[in-house]
């Protein structure tokens, strides 16, 4: 299956906080993992604690790095690659992946699994990173 047919099993699954599971709702990183799954690759998981990014704690790049490695800003995206962003606080608590034609898919507390684009804001702006899985 090619990726614009595994990201659309997860189009409107709902958010849920630490969600894992497409029946039950998934957070961000939750959804990362299954798409990467769907895709042949393992991701570990990780528990955080709630407000964990207003101690300061870059939970994503602590841990995305044993994975991924940062795309250089002059190179472009291909689809499957993630983009990391950063909150209102500046510390990275969004993630989502690189669909093509200017497109990611990522999932968002009050909305649940989307497809956005990123040259609109708030993404645009908020961009922390671009990765690209290890091989």
């Amino acid at each position: 299956m090619k990726l614009p047919e595994i990201a659309a099993k997860y189009i409107g699954v709902p958010f849920k906080e630490h969600g894992r599971d497409i029946k039950d709702g998934l957070d961000c990183y939750g959804l990362v993992i299954l798409l990467y799954k769907d895709l042949g690759y393992q991701l570990d998981d990780y528990r955080y604690k709630p407000d964990w990014f207003k101690e300061g704690y870059n939970l994503f790049l602590e841990n995305y790095y044993k994975y991924a490695e940062r795309i250089p800003e002059n190179q472009a995206l291909i689809p499957g690659d993630a983009i990391l962003f950063r909150g209102f606080d500046k510390c990275p608590t969004h993630i989502g992946v690189y669909l093509g034609n200017g497109k990611f898919i990522h999932c968002l507390r009050k909305v649940g699994v989307v497809v956005s684009r990123l040259n609109q804001e708030p993404f645009e702006s908020r961009i922390e990173g671009r990765f690209k899985l290890k091989k």
